[in-house]
């Protein structure tokens, strides 16, 4: 169960709107049967970013005020399988979330992804000047690289292309940091960040395939074929 929740993430605000499926918090990555009934009580508002659930899980856990509650191991591990996006019957919109906080990303990949799209977003057509729509979610999204990417392949689904085309000779400089994560170098890193611009937080689970009418006689009397070839005394 654990496993398949982190495929999926647990939709915080569809929760919150929906007490039945409440009970899936427990599987969150370090939560438990304590920390999830604690947690489902302070589900009281729209949750849009990650630094709201932080300050939430570290209230809950009595952190010491003053201490940094992205510090906490609970938050470190439950932040990537919580999914932040708008509840089908809220009444805003994703665009108030953080580029970053869309993605089921750790917190030390943020570098990473983060120079990604600020060079891929230099590449970007700008936006017809008819277009008001167009051109002011461009200025509100100028501060933030991660959301401007997603916000911009949502809309024309252009960011495929250009992130392939990025020079990221540099990457290391362009994020601050030395060296790659351990298990990934920079084409693995690149191919691992791409799907999190174009569908953030996607659904990982394999997708249901139907069962043939032979399998299923099989998973039903419990039994093998080669078994039933066998006879029986």
């Amino acid at each position: 169960l654990m496993e398949t929740l982190a495929k999926v993430g647990m939709h915080i605000n569809r929760v919150r709107r929906s007490p039945h499926l409440s009970s899936m918090s427990m599987f969150v990555a370090g939560f438990g049967p304590r920390k999830a009934r604690l947690f489902r009580k302070c589900l009281t508002n729209a949750v849009s970013s990650r630094e709201q659930v932080a300050h939430m899980l570290a209230k809950l856990l009595h952190r010491p005020l003053g201490k940094d509650p992205f510090l906490s191991p609970v938050v470190i591990n439950a932040l990537p399988f919580i999914k932040i996006c708008p509840d089908l019957r809220d009444t805003w919109d994703a665009v108030r979330i953080p580029g970053f906080d869309r993605t089921r990303l750790g917190d030390s990949i943020r570098p990473w992804i983060v120079s990604l799209c600020a060079e891929a977003v230099k590449m970007l057509e700008a936006p017809d000047a008819d277009d008001d729509v167009a051109v002011r979610r461009r200025i509100s999204l100028a501060d933030d690289p991660l959301a401007l990417a997603i916000d911009e392949h949502t809309r024309t689904g252009v960011m495929e292309r250009i992130l392939q085309e990025v020079n990221l000779d540099e990457w290391n400089d362009l994020a601050g940091v030395p060296d790659v994560p351990e298990d990934a170098d920079l084409d693995t890193l690149l191919t691992k960040l791409q799907p999190e611009v174009m569908e953030p937080h996607k659904d990982l689970r394999q997708e249901y395939q139907p069962v043939e009418d032979q399998t299923a006689f099989y998973l039903t009397v419990g039994d093998t074929e080669e078994n039933i070839g066998m006879g029986r005394v």
